[in-house]
């Protein structure tokens, strides 16, 4: 899969290795869980605004 495509997996091993919980991170940007699960797992895409946070 091209490197773009591949930010949410960063995110996530970003987020494992500053021992930040989901739900934390998720309130934090002001996003659901849910949806962070998803971009994590690169079934949706984050917007700018939203990786700026």
């Amino acid at each position: 899969m091209p490197e773009k495509f591949m930010i949410g997996t960063r995110i996530r091993e970003r987020r494992v290795l500053a021992g930040i919980r989901q739900t934390d991170l998720a309130k934090r940007v002001g996003i659901s869980p849910s949806y962070l699960n998803l971009i994590e797992h690169n079934r949706r895409r984050i917007g700018g605004k939203t990786l700026l946070r």
